[in-house]
């Protein structure tokens, strides 16, 4: 049976957990074709490391969420200029074959659009040089999902800006993305939108593997009928799922001040300040055990080590008060 899914909702905790729905619920002689957009959002791969891969502090400024996936692979950028597709494919089918399949139907539609697009590799597609879809993929039980990005009218200076750390040193345990050159789709087809694009798609679908049986638009409704789906929203939006499951890496901080030079090291694992290390030529030996006991089982948030560090200075005095201020704005990196 071969169904096709668009989702009318734009928020990623949605899409993402409408997605691993259809997912954990596949027919072994299914297909599916899911159609979906995000608004503004950092996507992360499953084992990869949000403090290296992109400006966590930038992105909380401008209201810019961050979604972890289950799949592996490299950060993207997504907003409504983005359309992401997801093809489900039961156990009845070879996933490496079907993983060439769904690259030669990406690469179809886009032909039906007058674009000269080629698969390079597992995983990206091309126009010219310039990289158009990512994608990524997950098996279990036999069943494979395939799911990528098409950048039709992307913000490419939002892509830019916020996969881009501000400031973190790390050495980190986690998968580093490779930045590849990108561009839209309008750039080879000025005609190309989000709705052109979703026709395109479904009709080339239907030639290459079968009319559709079923074709629905769902939207976030369903989170008033489906426990899972709400509680699966609740755990991929939540503070462990983004951050706690960061594999382990270690972070620096290092500045001279008039009363001397000081260098924080911080080896955080699942999000939370597991040691810390403290180099000083500071006359004030005792700064070094209080800003350990300070940041020491704190969660790696810049405000939260600063407010740690703040608490501390408003109980002392004199060049203590001074130095541990000087601290807190240092972990702000300022």
């Amino acid at each position: 049976m071969n169904r096709c899914y668009i989702s009318s909702c734009n928020d990623p905790y949605f899409n993402l957990s409408l997605e691993q729905y259809l997912y954990s619920r596949i027919r072994q002689n299914d297909r599916i074709l899911y159609l979906w957009r995000n608004a503004e959002v950092v996507v992360i791969g499953r084992f990869q490391n949000p403090w290296s891969e992109c400006d966590v502090a930038k992105m909380k400024k401008d209201s810019i969420k961050l979604m972890r996936r289950y799949s592996g692979g490299g950060a993207v950028y997504q907003d409504l200029g983005n359309l992401c597709f997801t093809l489900i494919t039961g156990s009845d089918f070879d996933p490496n074959v079907q993983k060439e399949s769904n690259n030669d139907f990406i690469v179809s539609a886009l032909k039906n659009l007058s674009i000269d697009a080629v698969a390079s590799g597992r995983n990206d597609i091309l126009v010219g040089e310039k990289k158009i879809s990512g994608a990524a993929f997950q098996v279990q039980r036999g069943c494979l999902m395939h799911h990528g990005t098409l950048l039709i009218d992307t913000d490419l200076n939002g892509l830019q800006s916020y996969l881009n750390p501000s400031r973190y040193k790390l050495e980190s345990k986690g998968i580093r993305s490779v930045r590849s050159r990108v561009g839209n789709l309008v750039e080879f087809n000025e005609k190309v939108d989000v709705e052109l694009m979703i026709e395109v798609l479904k009709a080339t679908y239907q030639e290459l593997f079968g009319a559709f049986d079923v074709v629905e638009v769902v939207g976030d409704e369903l989170l008033n009928s489906s426990v899972e789906l709400r509680h699966e929203c609740a755990m991929l939006s939540s503070w462990d799922w983004l951050y706690g499951k960061t594999p382990e890496f270690t972070d620096s901080y290092r500045k001279r001040f008039s009363w001397g030079e000081i260098e924080i090291l911080l080896k955080v694992s699942n999000g939370i300040v597991a040691d810390v290390t403290v180099y000083t030529d500071s006359l004030n030996v005792p700064i070094v055990d209080i800003i350990k006991e300070c940041l020491l089982g704190i969660q790696f948030v810049d405000q939260k080590l600063n407010l740690e560090i703040i608490k501390k200075a408003s109980l002392a005095d004199g060049s203590t008060k001074e130095q541990l201020m000087d601290v807190a704005q240092l972990l702000l990196g300022k």
